[in-house]
């Protein structure tokens, strides 16, 4: 989950749920503070708030956590403070957030466990109580010049009009107001965001722990077309991750393992040529707050190029047969049978021609360009010139013939190695 107010948190501490007896406290937010530890404060798995782990726990004498000052604790404007506490006790008055010197800006629980805010003089902020022994969600906010507590997501009956800056360029302290004001029990998740009033209205205390980043990790997904053709086979493809991602990384696989594209691996919409084969392909998309990978198996099918001779240019009498798995012996049979009746036709043109069958005959099984002596604009004047030679007419019929038995054999290996399949 983001925090579309991330940028604008100046401290974020008890919120990274380090592990029971840890006595370094961190600074999450973006400026990452230095946090130091008076006389050993730790975190606890005694008790957490929900969707924590630990918390940490002060023991309401003498310990408490300071940063150092900065001009990110001057508010003149919008603010809000808050966190997760639990009141072990309430023998008296007990801070939450300390500002400058002692009591000089302060954010405390009065003995009854009412909202008070001191700036040298006392402001009670409602009626409502912390109660004791148990996690709750507390803000102090300021909107313009009003300034409201939340107990619960509750808002404070006696909001304060603020007519001065809040804070400075000071130090600040949590759990005591560098007095005799300790707090007596746990926090979890205290988060401070300068120039933003998150709550202005009742509102349901957010989930734990608060987000540390403006954006959540990608969702990723993406499309691609064509999905599907001839070897090499071109596809686009077009990133519709969401949430923002940054980098992208793109990768392919046949089921000889994943392989990164080798064009333009990581641009957002790159275009990927692929070899014969069905193709998976998968997309990691990343940003600041983390990755995420989408995979389509099965996504791309790329077949072999038709057969083809002679650059690519598939020649009229010869039509590749295509036979299924499930064709019969039957079926080549029949294909057997019609090229012995086209070598008959062809010798019977060789012994007794008529020049019109013999140029249907050329026209239908050879191109003019395999015949070295015929260039294709003048094809029938020429060839009709040669039949009026004999000895022309039997060497180009014997050409045909002998054309026709080399397409024959390869033909029939064609059909040996699909009646196989």
């Amino acid at each position: 989950m983001a925090d579309p107010y991330f940028a604008s948190v100046v401290l974020l501490a008890v919120n990274d749920n380090a592990a029971d007896g840890t006595t370094t406290f961190v600074d999450q937010s973006s400026s990452a503070k230095t946090i130091t530890n008076v006389n050993s404060a730790a975190y606890s798995s005694a008790r957490a708030a929900t969707g924590m782990t630990t918390s940490g726990l002060f023991n309401g004498s003498n310990q408490r956590l300071s940063v150092a000052a900065s001009t990110d604790f001057s508010f003149d404007a919008d603010f809000t403070w808050e966190a997760y506490v639990y009141r072990s006790d309430h023998t008296g008055n007990d801070t939450l957030i300390n500002i400058g010197a002692a009591d000089q800006f302060t954010w405390y629980l009065t003995t009854d466990g009412k909202v008070n805010y001191f700036d040298g003089s006392n402001h009670l902020l409602g009626a409502n109580t912390v109660s004791d022994a148990t996690f709750t969600h507390v803000a102090l906010v300021r909107s313009g010049t009003t300034l409201t507590s939340y107990i619960g997501g509750v808002a404070g009956g006696t909001p304060y009009t603020v007519a001065t800056t809040i804070g400075g360029n000071l130090a600040l302290t949590i759990a005591n107001d560098l007095g005799a004001a300790y707090w007596p029990g746990n926090f979890d998740s205290i988060r401070i965001t300068k120039g933003v009033a998150r709550y202005t209205a009742n509102f349901t205390p957010p989930s734990l722990p608060f987000p540390t980043t403006a954006v959540d990790p990608p969702v990723a997904n993406f499309s691609g077309t064509p999905l599907s053709g001839n070897a090499p086979l071109s596809v686009v493809f077009t990133d519709a991750s969401t949430n923002a991602p940054t980098s992208w990384l793109w990768e392919k696989n046949s089921g000889s393992g994943w392989v990164n594209f080798a064009t333009s691996p990581t641009a957002q919409n790159p275009t990927e040529s692929f070899t014969a084969a069905t193709w998976s392909v998968r997309l990691t998309a990343t940003n600041a707050a983390g990755s995420n990978t989408k995979t389509r198996t099965n996504y791309i099918t790329v077949t072999s190029s038709a057969d083809t001779h002679d650059g690519g240019k598939r020649k009229p009498w010869r039509q590749r047969l295509e036979f299924g798995k499930d064709e019969t012996e039957a079926r080549a049979k029949e294909y057997r049978a019609n090229r012995e009746r086209l070598r008959q036709d062809i010798i019977f043109a060789m012994d007794g021609p008529i020049e019109a069958e013999v140029i249907d005959l050329v026209r239908e099984h050879i191109e003019p360009e395999e015949l070295a002596q015929l260039s294709a604009p003048d094809f029938e004047p020429q060839l009709r010139g040669l039949l009026s030679q004999t000895e022309a007419l039997r060497n180009l019929a014997a050409l045909v013939l002998s054309e026709h038995k080399r397409q024959e054999d390869e033909d029939e290996e064609d059909v040996e190695i699909l009646l196989l399949h």
